[in-house]
């Protein structure tokens, strides 16, 4: 996790989750989890949310989270993902991200919260919203 002593830009924070992103494209669970300092099963929940909001949501069914689903077998489909610009929430700290899938919006975004702390300012592991 990356300790910042003085507020970064808005386009260096944006760099670190397009980063974040990409590890979680290219199935580098464990440095996605580090650019964040969150735990497998945060990185997991993210993951579940994005293929609820994509693949299944294309298939049109549901199942719950903890069911042994295709999005827990075969990530591949984290590649189709399409990161769209990040959007700011003025004067809050929190960079929201959207996603398209096959060429369709998804529902569920990302927020990533970012926070000044004793040790410096810090970027927070992403809350899912739908």
């Amino acid at each position: 996790m990356r300790i910042w002593t003085a507020r970064p830009a808005n386009a260096e924070i944006e760099a670190v989750v397009r980063r974040y992103v990409g590890h979680l494209q290219a199935e580098e669970f464990v440095a996605a989890a580090e650019i964040v300092d969150c735990d497998q099963k945060q990185i997991r929940h993210v993951v579940n949310a994005l293929w609820r909001g994509s693949v299944e949501a294309d298939s049109l069914k549901y199942q719950e989270e903890d069911d042994l689903d295709p999005w827990d077998e075969d990530f591949s489909w984290l590649r189709e993902l399409q990161l769209q610009e990040p959007t700011w929430n003025p004067g809050h700290g929190h960079v929201w991200v959207a996603f398209t899938y096959r060429g369709r919006k998804l529902e569920v975004e990302l927020a990533f919260w970012f926070q000044q702390t004793d040790a410096g300012w810090i970027l927070n592991p992403p809350g899912t919203y739908w």
